[in-house]
């Protein structure tokens, strides 16, 4: 890491390839006087204890000829977690916060300073450095707390780190868009999948500017320790949600123990790992690692972007194992090429989405106007036409409850088809409104048992009225020794590790192909509508009876 902070400080990827060496000198031998032991002793710069009081750095610092371009000042960096004044050659060069020998008497200087050399001071020979310092500010016992002594050129050292700085800034931006297009879509779809891509750009992009933030804009030194933890809660928030986004994007079973297991690996280990880049780095590793595991089942399962998100997830995780302890500096590189991938993959996949959710609902527009063509059909009609007009002559009060059920269900069939999704009290009416008019016309006893539902889960309109509508089409009557004949219908409804099952059962059908065709198709067309793929149903007969289930997330759909 020392000689990545030299190399990137005093910008040597941008240098002419023409030049041999490269213009700095790293100064990393001195000797240290404190104020709690007086005499000296030599150290290098990154071996300097903690707690060492108020110190004196003393070093001779040798400037070859060609240190220095014709017409261009010298200048000396340090990086440090200590106030600190530097002279040179017994000149006050600058100084960063007041040195005290007390906490009470320091004020915090930042973690980065440049400073030019005077060019009366400047000649090539040699120099003597002087830096004295004091860090009782740290809130923490870093494992080194001197970095970096440079002596260079002085816009070299001005504008180096900067740089690459402002690249990674410039980054932000598409980071910032991805999260904007995530969330529009969001806005447009109503899918978790887009709302948690939006949430894990927004934290890839507050991740990246707490990076950048030192380089760009600087803070004095008792500020480090927040930036730092900041930084290992953010990756940690990026790991979880990445896995998050993949777990709900390519389902499968074990989702949410995978995503358990990686949250609690991720929030543990760090801590039994020196060095806070170092518990980041093992965030990433973990994070990305598990990522890619998930996506290589998801792959073998054919579903569909998830090779584009593999390409992403391989990618960054490529970029990190080529040379972990750089990834911090190469995490804007990583983490655009990762956000390019998803966002092309989900946008593919939220545009396949919407094209099926648009046939689904023509398809249930069409559907629906055949069910509601068999409702009035001439037929049916003219039975319950034929019926009413017995009725008018012998028994008036029938007459009028089924003028009123057959008015009911047609009012409710017309309000509820409007709506892609209906509270299943709704529901329950319009079913038992239709059962009191096919009681009424055929003079069969019908019984609608429901259990478990609370009336407010949502559900398409006219699924489980259709249901009903073939069970007493398709069903026999069981007289039972009974005047009138009955047919006792149950539908049940639990909830099973966060989806709804819902289970109607009816009497076995009269004939052989049972209840299925135009109302089969509408109800998946329903609920492809309203949750995508995202639900089963399945029916057939079961011990005698004709049983149709449903699996349906629990939350409202799309």
């Amino acid at each position: 890491m020392r000689v990545l902070l030299l190399a990137t400080l005093l910008g040597l990827t941008v240098a002419p390839a023409a030049e041999a060496e490269p213009r700095w000198v790293s100064v990393e031998r001195f000797e240290m006087r404190s104020s709690e032991a007086g005499a000296s002793r030599p150290v290098t710069l990154w071996e300097i204890p903690a707690g060492s009081g108020e110190i004196w750095l003393t070093a001779t610092v040798e400037i070859p000829p060609e240190l220095r371009r014709p017409g261009q000042p010298l200048g000396l960096y340090f990086a440090a977690l200590a106030s600190h004044e530097v002279w040179w050659d017994g000149k006050l060069l600058g100084r960063g916060g007041v040195v005290g020998g007390r906490a009470e008497d320091e004020v915090p200087g930042p973690v980065e300073a440049h400073y030019q050399i005077p060019d009366a001071v400047a000649a090539p020979g040699p120099h003597r450095l002087e830096i004295r310092a004091s860090s009782f500010h740290r809130g923490f016992l870093p494992s080194v707390g001197y970095w970096a002594v440079v002596i260079g050129d002085y816009e070299d050292i001005v504008t180096g780190r900067r740089r690459e700085a402002w690249i990674s800034a410039m980054a932000l931006s598409g980071l910032a868009l991805t999260a904007g297009f995530a969330f529009a879509l969001f806005g447009a779809l109503r899918d978790r999948a887009s709302l948690l891509l939006g949430l894990l750009a927004a934290t890839a992009a507050a991740l990246l500017g707490a990076e950048v933030w030192r380089p760009l804009v600087g803070y004095t030194y008792d500020h480090h320790f927040p930036r730092l933890l900041a930084i290992v809660i953010l990756a940690w928030l990026l790991g979880v949600q990445l896995v998050g986004w993949v777990v709900l994007r390519f389902r499968r079973p074990g989702g949410r123990w995978w995503l358990a297991g990686v949250a609690g690996v991720t929030a543990l280990a760090p801590w039994f790992v020196a060095g806070w880049d170092g518990k980041a780095l093992v965030i990433y590793a973990v994070s990305f690692g598990a990522t890619l595991l998930w996506l290589v089942g998801a792959l073998t399962r054919r579903q569909a972007g998830s090779t584009l998100a593999l390409v992403g997830v391989a990618i960054a995780f490529g970029i990190f194992l080529i040379e972990p302890s750089r990834f911090p500096d190469r995490l804007f590189v990583a983490l655009n090429l990762l956000f390019l991938c998803l966002l092309v993959a989900h946008a593919r996949e939220m545009r396949r989405v919407r094209q099926a959710k648009l046939a689904a609902e023509h398809e249930a527009t069409r559907l629906e106007l055949e069910m509601v063509r068999r409702q009035i059909q001439p037929h049916f009609l003219m039975n319950s036409l034929t019926a009413l007009a017995e009725w008018v002559e012998s028994d008036p009060a029938t007459a009028v409850r089924m003028i009123e059920a057959m008015g009911e269900e047609l009012r409710l069939l017309g309000e509820l088809s409007q709506h892609s999704l209906i509270p299943a009290a709704e529901e329950l009416k319009l079913c038992r409104s239709h059962l009191e008019t096919m009681g009424l016309r055929k003079d069969v006893r019908y019984e609608l048992t429901v259990e478990g539902l609370q009336g407010d889960e949502p559900i398409p309109p006219a699924v489980l009225h259709t249901l009903v509508e073939n069970a007493v089409t398709h069903g026999s009557t069981d007289l039972a020794g009974a005047a009138v004949p009955r047919m006792h219908l149950t539908l049940r409804a639990t909830l099973e590790a966060g989806r709804r099952r819902l289970v109607f059962e009816s009497p076995a059908p009269s004939g052989e192909a049972g209840p299925i065709g135009t109302g089969s198709r509408y109800i998946e067309a329903r609920l492809r509508q309203a949750w995508g793929e995202d639900w089963s149903f399945r029916q057939g007969p079961v011990a005698g009876r004709w049983r149709a289930e449903l699996s349906l997330p629990a939350g409202a759909g799309r």
